[in-house]
């Protein structure tokens, strides 16, 4: 071949086409590179460090690559308005038997988001591998499209492809945007996945406004290769078509729930939770879920991320950035001691600190007693990196009988710093006197009823009634009071009410005072033990 089509390199190059409304095909590609002959050696083309924008229809164009690299390139279509449709990376190795294609690191972003056509469709990275033997690397990508009519965030075609690698690894894609009528949005689109392919670790995240044919995670048909370890979270869709069009996965049929997507080919580690970015609209697509923290595999192929930095070994993140999470619990803030009474209710407060370098909200926490079932609840505070915040849970906690009762506080998740993540109070309680019923003695002038304020007991001066005290459980060492008031709250035991024959007894005879009036009688168990009672 030509000498034309060897060792290119565009690196650290501004290409923009300087005008909003090009349409010709020449003026509408930032970087074009073909190999006309088709040769299979190593061309190395590489094209790293770029700024391409305002382009039109491709961002990067190459056609039947062999030894080619695309990197660090930052692909988006800000300003134009023209065209009916926009690559943001497109790589074309139709019948290719050649090197690997690379294409790592680069952000691809609102590539349609200001055009005046109603049906332009985007492609974030564009694989197209039909017959194909050439190795592909798609990995540490940021894309982020926003769109009323198509979107795919990431396409890689492998009809009858025998590629001995095929990777699309820790890429992060946000799908967004109003979209109608026969729009459809998919996160990754991979026909006929090859045997050797592997599709891991990836963020798929879709928060479109849609009322059009379909959202998909992952669109797929006939694969063979692994799916496993991804996030992907379409919850977020709203719109008329929310529901009903939007689906985690498609392989031959529509997968709509994480369970089923997971029972087919998604993998049993997939999981389908909001990342929670740092700030999408300034490009920072750090995530911030604990649920989704260190929940990726590792993987030789990805020994880093979008920014350079080392993954781990063992618990790597999912998606294009590895971030850091720490959520301290600095203490349970509970007042309960080593005497109280029971049945003993409080409510669970805890101060937690976020140790990470940003601001976090949505905080998942979780509390248990005694190691029983989780109480969770969610900060929805946003808590600024380095500061502190005191919580209370929704639901109290309510304590039974003399017992020691541990309450653990805790992350929900497992953050950066599992070590700190929990924190406990003890509360001892005592069990209160139970029992202690009344009934009718055999001294009972008034007459007896069922003694509640729609059906009281009655009485008249001069007519003695005794109650019988039965003695109350759990206790043998207790004091009994009694006391009566009017329904205005007046205190009135003095007034005829009195415990006699060891209080046993409960006499009542009512002054005249009291006629017509309506008493509440109330009788107190106090165990001079642990000083609990009951009324």
């Amino acid at each position: 071949g030509s000498s034309s089509v060897y060792d290119i390199t565009v690196n650290d190059c501004k290409l923009w086409n300087g005008s909003n409304t090009l349409s010709s095909i020449g003026r509408n590609t930032g970087i074009c590179v073909k190999n006309p002959a088709s040769n299979d050696d190593d061309q190395n083309i590489v094209l790293t460090n770029n700024d391409i924008q305002d382009f039109g229809w491709y961002g990067i164009y190459t056609r039947r690559p062999s030894g080619l690299t695309i990197m660090n390139n930052e692909v988006h279509n800000s300003n134009q308005t023209n065209n009916t449709y926009s690559y943001g990376i497109y790589c074309y190795a139709y019948f290719m038997d050649g090197v690997e294609v690379e294409i790592s690191e680069n952000y691809v972003h609102t590539l349609t988001d200001n055009k005046t056509y109603s049906y332009a469709s985007a492609y974030g990275i564009y694989y197209y591998g039909y017959y194909s033997d050439n190795d592909f690397n798609i990995n540490n990508n940021i894309v982020s499209l926003n769109g009323s009519y198509y979107i795919y965030g990431i396409y890689a075609y492998g009809y009858q492809s025998n590629a001995g690698t095929a990777n699309i690894l820790g890429n992060t894609i946000r799908m967004g945007g109003t979209a109608t009528g026969y729009a459809r949005h998919y996160g990754v689109y991979n026909y006929y996945w090859p045997s050797s392919g592997v599709l891991s670790n990836n963020i798929i995240y879709a928060e479109s406004v849609f009322s059009g044919s379909g959202v998909w995670g992952i669109y797929t048909y006939n694969a063979q290769g692994d799916m496993d370890y991804n996030n992907i979270h379409v919850e977020n869709v709203t719109g008329t078509g929310a529901g009903t069009s939007v689906h985690v996965g498609y392989n031959g049929g529509n997968r709509t729930t994480l369970a089923a997507w997971q029972a087919d080919i998604g993998g049993a580690n997939s999981i389908s939770v909001d990342p929670s970015f740092t700030d999408p609209s300034t490009g920072d697509f750090t995530p911030q879920s604990i649920a989704m923290a260190n929940k990726g595999t590792a993987l030789t192929d990805l020994p880093t991320d979008y920014s350079g930095a080392t993954r781990s070994a063992t618990t790597p993140d999912i998606g294009a950035l590895e971030y850091y999470v720490d959520v301290e619990v600095v203490s349970v803030d509970m007042v309960g001691g080593s005497a109280e009474c029971a049945p003993y209710t409080e409510s669970v407060v805890v101060t937690v600190k976020n140790n990470g370098a940003n601001s976090l909200t949505g905080v998942p926490m979780q509390y248990t007693v005694n190691g029983g079932p989780e109480v969770k609840d969610v900060i929805t505070a946003t808590i600024s990196a380095g500061s502190t915040h005191q919580f209370t849970f929704s639901q109290d906690v309510n304590l039974y009988g003399s017992n020691t009762h541990m309450i653990s506080v805790g992350v929900d998740g497992a953050d950066d710093n599992p070590s700190n993540s929990d924190g406990t109070h003890t509360i001892v309680t005592s069990a209160s006197p139970t029992g202690g019923e009344l009934s009718m003695s055999t001294q009972f002038d008034g007459y007896f009823n069922t003694g509640v304020e729609l059906d009281p007991d009655v009485t008249v001066e001069g007519y003695v009634s005794e109650y019988d005290i039965a003695d109350p459980t759990l206790v043998t060492n207790f004091t009994t009071t009694v006391s009566a008031t009017t329904s205005g709250g007046a205190d009135v035991t003095a007034s005829g009410f009195s415990l006699t024959a060891g209080d046993k007894v409960l006499t009542i005879d009512p002054s005249m005072s009291l006629a017509g009036e309506t008493i509440f009688m109330e009788i107190n168990v106090e165990d001079n033990v642990t000083g609990c009672d009951t009324s």
